[in-house]
């Protein structure tokens, strides 16, 4: 499958049930444009993973509570860290650890460069609609595989969640 956004076409999706994890959190309101001014606080949560010790369990996700598309709604942003246990010590402004729930979504795994995600949520999310599924509200993009001086090469499993 390519996902040159020219040429996009988005599979069956398939539904997964995502467990619920402990993370390393940041978390904001924020509107889709001012995602990218983000983009330095996932080096700030592993800086903060290292210097406490703490056993990163998963790569950086990023959770949008309410987010629609729309670019002038406001949605709640939680970029997440997964770790293993919490261990006591001081946090950087911000943070803190938290249980980031379960839900249940369908998935699709998008590899390219970023700046591309707009086009390609629109073509997954007119798959997702003519599949018969109901959007939740809730999306959260897993960072598998960053790789910034080739972007085309990075990996997003995008999790869209389902009533």
């Amino acid at each position: 499958m390519t996902t040159d956004t020219q040429q996009l076409t988005i599979p069956s999706l398939s539904i997964i049930d995502v467990p619920a994890f402990q993370a390393l959190c940041f978390t904001t309101v924020a509107t889709l444009p001012q995602v990218p001014q983000l983009g330095d606080v996932p080096a700030q949560l592993y800086d903060d993973a290292t210097r406490l010790g703490l056993t990163i369990a998963g790569p950086v996700q990023y959770s949008y509570e309410g987010v629609s598309g729309d670019v002038t709604n406001e949605f709640t942003l939680t970029i997440a860290l997964p770790v293993r246990e919490p261990e006591p010590g001081t946090l950087s402004d911000g943070f803190v650890f938290a249980s980031v729930p379960a839900f249940r979504a369908v998935t699709f795994t998008y590899t390219g460069a970023w700046d591309t995600f707009m086009p390609m949520y629109d073509a997954l999310f007119a798959a997702f609609y003519e599949q018969g599924y109901a959007y939740s509200g809730n999306l959260r993009e897993v960072y598998t595989v960053v790789d910034l001086g080739q972007p085309e090469r990075c990996v997003t499993e995008i999790l869209i969640g389902i009533r």
